[in-house]
Order: C-alpha cells, then sequence, then structure tokens
C-alpha cells in the first residue's frame, strides 16, 4: 500500500470474457478496499507484424471508458481513480511495467484455462504476471462447477428442531494434530 493509504490495483483488459470478469473483480476489490486506485491495462501488440497508430490507442481507450461507465453506472466514487493505460508491445511486459510504475499492491488478470498446444504456441499471459511479479496476482477464469440449490446439498444448514424437541449439542470442533521428529510432543495445527 502507498503512503497516501491508497491500495492499487493494476488489471489488464482486452474486451474478452475472462478481461471482463477480471476487469469486475478489480472493480469490486476497489470499492470495497475505500481509497483505491485501479489502473486498467489495454496493450496493442506490435509482435503480430502490425504497427498501432495514435488513433488505435485513442480509439481504444474511448471504448474501454465507455466500458467503465457502464460497469460502475456512471461516474467513479471521489475515493476510487481510474486511469486507463493504453500501451504498445506485449501484453504481459507491459501489464508488469504499469504495475512497477503505480506500485501496484495487486494485479487482476484473467485466464483462458487454455492447456497443451495452444498454451505452448500462444503462451500465458496471466502466468507469466503471476511468476514475475512483485505483488500479489489474482487470476480471475470463469467458474465451471455447476449451479447447486443449498437446500438440497451436503451443505445445508439442518434446520431447527420443531417446537418441543430439546436443542441439538453443537459438534465440537474439528482439530488435527501430527506429531513433530520428537514423538513425544504432539501439537495442534489450530494454535
Amino acid at each position: 500500500m502507498t503512503q497516501n493509504n491508497r491500495f492499487t490495483i493494476v488489471t489488464g483488459y482486452d474486451f474478452s470474457d475472462t478481461a471482463e470478469l477480471s476487469l469486475d473483480e478489480a472493480l469490486l476489490g476497489a470499492k470495497r478496499y475505500g481509497t483505491a486506485d485501479l489502473h486498467v491495462v489495454a496493450v496493442l501488440d506490435d509482435r503480430a507484424g502490425r504497427h498501432p497508430t495514435f488513433d488505435d490507442s485513442e480509439k481504444l481507450r474511448d471504448e474501454i471508458n465507455k466500458v467503465l461507465s457502464q460497469k460502475l453506472a456512471g461516474p467513479a466514487p471521489e475515493s476510487l481513480t481510474i486511469r486507463v493505460h493504453v500501451r504498445i508491445g506485449s501484453p504481459y511486459e507491459q501489464l508488469l511495467e504499469v504495475a512497477e510504475e503505480a506500485s501496484a499492491d495487486l494485479i487482476v488478470v484473467g485466464t483462458h484455462g487454455r492447456s497443451g498446444v495452444k498454451r505452448v504456441l500462444l503462451g500465458s499471459v496471466s502466468e507469466r504476471v503471476a511468476r514475475l511479479a512483485q505483488c500479489p496476482v489474482y487470476i480471475v477464469r470463469p467458474k465451471g462447477y455447476e449451479e447447486v440449490n443449498a437446500a438440497d446439498s451436503e451443505f445445508a444448514p439442518e434446520p431447527p428442531p420443531a417446537k418441543g424437541e430439546p436443542q441439538r449439542k453443537p459438534l465440537p470442533v474439528h482439530t488435527y494434530s501430527y506429531t513433530t521428529h520428537s514423538p513425544n510432543r504432539q501439537e495442534s495445527i489450530l494454535w
């Protein structure tokens, strides 16, 4: 956290579904923290042989500002400062550069969850960011679990006892113990 007690979050944005998720999580985190700086980074990748222009970057910045306005449903709260960065180069390098320049407390990135040949050929921005970042990295991916009705699951709370039935005793807290190198010494991992 910077000296002015503002939490600094950097997130990458490329209009993909996972970028939408990472932007949503970054905004949520920034709002929850209270006073925060959010840096949204879009990268025009020049490795494909195309040379982006200043007009390209201005159009991209305008589109991202529209997305942010829609997500915020108006202007940002006074306690939240949002900066949009449009960079040219390698996406992971530019994300890390902005994070360093902003002295980021957290980087939020999305992942497509590619594996095998696709991952080798395309690389993984989130993996490289996580490996090379100098702050915590929150990697976001779409939820893949099926929705579960809590009332039907094994995790549903037990219903309260019927009128006139005795109150059930709560189960004891589960603790585990382990043995250290000395066979006579038992310690709980809870304390």
